[in-house]
């Protein structure tokens, strides 16, 4: 055959069978295997320059064979490739059957109509309500425009027996393949997203981390577990509830794969002050839980690195891996990481799971090896068969919140001693402590951050207002709460000024106020009953909100936190929401009930002696909180001024 004859096939198109795709021959049977390479030689031979009757002569292949097999050859896939070698395989099918190339020749003189089943199929353009046309819809459309447009029944497709049913279908199937990115639309966000995600674009070439603390992977996982809250009701009663499903926040050390920090957090998707918590106890060194479950205990050697490896108290990673969640990407959230760690906020892809893998795979053990272990179990979907009724069983079994808590304070300490195939059969707690003794550099947080009230805080300015015409003595507000003390209350000429204010977000009750040349003024605390009940940022913000609406109302002399936690208890008999909230409240409680028990108060009598007791009996004296660097984490030091 003639070069000029290629050509004609090819339109023009350079043939090069060096380049062809290959075919394995051992995946072919015995006579399968030899008609492909009779028919691979004679196309060989073609392109060595050998006449028509040398190839017939050596592989029996004549011209007419020939000639389709060349033009199967260099035909196009659906890829946009040349077939090759591959086309020579027996039995293989290449190109499209008659009706096939009927139905493709009327969609090529009824653009109208291919754009019409195409912007369906797709999703290009939605003109109703209806998010996804399945085939039959789209084939009723194909039928409707076909007699909109005046197609006869004796002409195609209207004379076939199905009206190109199949044919339709077959060129939505091809459609798919080659707008695989939008058609995976028609199959939801999670398939669209991982199309989205191509691994072939992967940078293979990074090398896998080794240092402690070098990359530290974050997300949250909703438990798949149902939970009760017991609570008491305005009334006096007390019941018992199921709330809805809670969040479980954690750190995880990539390179050793421990948990160095996690977090329980009651609300409907969490939020920037879940993260500074679960930040805080990835850092904050680690003591054991008093368990209250029969039976339940520590497994031989479990627990968390700051807690156990001497080197990994106080430790503070590199790089904070998260994903681009609102909470996540607060600026609270950012000042923390970057200003307080001293780490880079890496937030990755949008949606993309798979680039904080190690964490995912994390959760997915927690749940099989545990909460799916458990009675009130949801199960990983609603089909799954370990989902029995899980509300009915957290209320019949009684599994409460608290017991959340001691089961996965043990789950988790347990994981991070327990040998991974990824460590070479150590334990994330013995490949950290191996690591470190080796005397692998590692970061401390700052000695200034110590303490839970720099740590979790915000700093923020305020006007000091004030008025002796009116007899307002000098004083800043605050979310919706007037702060002030003796020293302020006295200083007339700063009425109009600014303060710096560090606000703990756990506890509003103080203000740490700074001069705007950053001497330090002392501790606000709040006026009212703003002052009496422990209460976060977060419980300021939602009564403020409430206060607004106009469906709380406290005056002056009442306090609002119990306000606010007397109106959840009563919201939270009908509503699952309130519920979590309630929960959220009363943990937030008993840390302050649990940090009571071991708070330090100072008295100075006159003449300067000190005195240490650990309650204030008189109600009337005036508390002022300062933080002594020398206590244990989460220790007050209070001075009660006479």
């Amino acid at each position: 055959m003639s070069r000029r004859k290629v050509e004609q096939f090819s339109n023009s198109r350079e043939v090069d069978p060096n380049k062809w795709a290959t075919v394995l021959e051992d995946a072919l049977s015995p006579d399968e295997r030899e008609l492909f390479l009779k028919r691979k030689k004679a196309l060989d031979l073609y392109f060595a320059e050998k006449s028509l009757n040398e190839i017939k002569e050596e592989t029996g292949v004549v011209r007419s064979e020939l000639y389709r097999f060349l033009e199967r050859c260099i035909s196009l896939d659906p890829n946009g490739t040349e077939w090759g070698y591959r086309a020579l395989i027996p039995r293989k099918r290449v190109g499209q059957d008659i009706e096939s190339g009927k139905f493709q020749a009327f969609l090529s003189h009824n653009p109208t109509i291919r754009k019409y089943i195409e912007d369906w199929f797709l999703n290009r353009k939605r003109k109703n309500l209806q998010p996804i046309k399945g085939l039959k819809d789209i084939h009723a459309d194909f039928v409707r425009m076909c007699r909109e447009s005046n197609i006869h029944v004796s002409e195609y497709p209207m004379n076939t027996k199905t009206i190109a049913r199949q044919s339709l279908y077959r060129y939505l199937k091809s459609l798919e393949l080659k707008n695989f990115y939008q058609s995976s639309k028609r199959y939801g966000n999670e398939s669209t997203r991982k199309i989205k995600s191509d691994p072939s674009k992967r940078n293979t070439t990074i090398p896998q981390i080794s240092r402690p603390y070098h990359r530290v992977q974050f997300d949250g996982h909703r438990i798949d577990a149902m939970f009760v809250i017991h609570f008491t009701t305005p009334l006096g009663d007390q019941i018992s509830e199921v709330m809805n499903r809670l969040w479980l926040l954690a750190i995880i050390d990539e390179a050793t794969r421990a948990i160095l920090g996690y977090q329980i957090c009651y609300g409907a998707e969490y939020n920037s002050y879940d993260v500074i918590k679960c930040i805080e106890s990835a850092i904050i060194p680690w003591k054991p839980v008093k368990f209250t479950i029969p039976g339940i205990a520590y497994p031989q050697g479990a627990g968390f690195p700051s807690g156990l490896i001497q080197q990994a108290e106080w430790a503070v990673w590199d790089e904070f891996s998260v994903d681009n969640g609102k909470a996540n990407l607060a600026s609270i959230v950012k000042k923390t990481v970057t200003e307080k760690v001293g780490a880079h906020l890496n937030p990755g892809p949008v949606e993309m799971p798979e680039k904080r893998g190690i964490i995912e795979r994390f959760f997915k053990k927690l749940e099989e090896n545990g909460f799916h272990r458990l009675p009130n179990t949801t199960g990983s979907n609603p089909e799954d068969p370990r989902r029995q009724d899980p509300e009915k069983n957290a209320r019949r079994f009684d599994i409460t919140v608290k017991d959340l808590e001691e089961i996965t304070e043990v789950i988790i300490a347990g994981y991070n001693n327990t040998p991974h195939d990824s460590l070479y059969g150590l334990s994330p707690l013995e490949a950290m402590q191996q690591r470190l003794e080796k005397g692998i550099p590692v970061r401390y947080l700052k000695e200034e951050y110590r303490d839970e009230y720099t740590f979790a805080s915000l700093n923020v300015t305020r006007k000091i207002n004030g008025s002796i015409k009116h007899g307002r003595r000098p004083y800043i507000n605050y979310e919706g709460a007037e702060y002030t003390n003796e020293v302020l209350a006295r200083m007339f000429d700063l009425t109009g000024e600014h303060l710096y204010i560090v606000v703990n977000i756990n506890d509003l009750r103080y203000v740490k106020a700074y001069l705007n040349d950053g001497s330090e003024f002392g501790i606000l605390s709040a006026m009212g009953k703003w002052g009496l009940t422990p209460h976060s940022l977060q419980m300021r913000k939602q009564i403020n909100k409430l206060k607004n609406d106009r469906i709380l109302q406290f005056g002056f002399n009442d306090d609002p936190v119990q306000i606010f936690l007397s109106y959840l208890s009563e919201k939270a008999i009908v509503n699952k929401k309130d519920r979590n909230k309630l929960a959220a409240a009363q943990k937030h409680q008993k840390s302050f009930e649990e940090v009571h028990q071991n708070t330090i108060f100072v008295a100075h009598d006159p003449i300067g002696n000190e005195r240490k007791f650990q309650d204030v009996k008189d109600k009337d004296v005036n508390i002022e909180v300062r933080l002594d660097k020398k206590e244990p984490i989460n220790k007050l030091r209070k001075t009660i001024l006479y």
